[in-house]
């Protein structure tokens, strides 16, 4: 058919106190190598609520998982796409797993950035791995609950949203950013030039991240406040962290079993699933979750149905910092889920 052409479409949604431009690296380079390959790109980047330039939430709002996953359900309707594929790095992780449990017929499949699971509750820090979790058929039954409770909430503050104010698909005038209240704008942080802001956040994020890297995250999160004033764009409530469920070892097991897409996990050799201690030994660590972050990965990946694992070299930014590494792992999962579709879709082209 003349009028159809073979499209990939992705969503990219990135982790906490990050933007859209986090992406932007790793965008321009897979969406080339889409083109070589002569398929079409419907790649779209999103700002969570209260990050980069998307609108902050009311005064009385709170920033959770929950939260997000609604707004980036909110991006994929207004999009109406039937299928794609979710690129997420670090709390996007979670949000993207949110999404493929509730909705398995609309995500191809998860490219997951330095990140596996969600927030574990403090009082489950010594889980016992000696007794293999929930039995089979109890992860099954408490897999296909949480799928449906996430359902259920997504679909209901879709269904509702016409109650309360708008935020989810809009996006705030840059010049102008938004603040819950005066006592917030005392807060903030603000730096004489843009070069200043870019600085900051180099030495913020760990030394391992470049000018170039610190300059796409800039772009959507540092504004001009006054002829001479620059200061970061992001509502700083999302700092807090108690809007945040928290969860049991095994609820997090069941989550991950509840997605029955491919998912991609690729895990930085010095990210944040990374051991600090290169000297402590395989028996030391594996005592307690908390003890080994090769051990959590080598575990909760156990329950996911249909995966593959890359270790890259690099830091939890990996993507950002030296994204040719993290290239040929998402050119393959765009090209194995690209389908036949009408031509809507440009060659290279990226909406954020």
């Amino acid at each position: 058919d003349e009028d159809k052409e073979t499209v990939s479409r992705a969503l990219f949604v990135h982790g906490w106190m990050d933007n859209a431009g986090s992406f932007v690296p790793l965008i321009d380079r897979v969406a080339a190598a889409m083109v070589k390959r002569s398929i079409a790109c419907d790649f779209v980047a999103v700002d969570l609520p209260g990050h980069g330039r998307s609108q902050h939430l009311d005064a009385d709002g709170v920033y959770s998982i929950g939260v997000y996953a609604e707004s980036v359900y909110a991006v994929v309707q207004a999009l109406d796409w039937r299928s794609f594929v979710l690129v997420a790095h670090s709390l996007g992780g979670a949000i993207a797993s949110f999404l493929a449990a509730a909705y398995p017929q609309a995500v191809a499949s998860i490219v997951m950035i330095d990140w596996l699971g969600g927030p574990r509750s403090r009082s489950d820090r010594e889980f016992d791995s000696t007794r293999g979790g929930l039995p089979n058929r109890q992860l099954a039954k408490e897999s296909a609950r949480i799928a449906s409770l996430l359902r259920g909430f997504l679909r209901y503050h879709s269904d509702h949203e016409s109650d309360r104010k708008p935020f989810l698909v809009q996006q705030t005038d840059p010049s102008q950013p938004q603040r819950a209240d005066q006592a917030t704008f005392a807060r903030r942080r603000q730096f004489l030039s843009r070069e200043d802001a870019v600085e900051y956040l180099r030495k913020t994020h760990g030394s391992s991240l470049t000018v170039e890297a610190a300059q796409s995250l800039a772009e959507r999160g540092v504004v001009r406040v006054r002829r001479q004033h620059y200061e970061f764009a992001h509502d700083l409530r999302i700092r807090r962290r108690d809007g945040n469920p928290w969860y049991t070892e095994d609820q997090l097991h069941a989550l991950l079993f509840s997605i029955t897409c491919r998912v991609i996990l690729v895990v930085a050799t010095h990210g944040i699933l990374a051991d600090r201690d290169e000297n402590t030994t395989h028996a030391e660590s594996t005592s307690t979750l908390s003890d080994s972050k090769s051990f959590l990965v080598e575990l909760r990946r156990q329950f996911i149905r249909d995966h593959e694992l890359h270790y890259v070299s690099g830091g939890h930014h990996v993507h950002l910092e030296q994204p040719d590494r993290v290239l040929s792992v998402l050119e393959n999962a765009l090209a194995d889920s690209a389908t036949m579709s009408e031509s809507h879709a440009s060659f290279g082209r990226a909406y954020l």
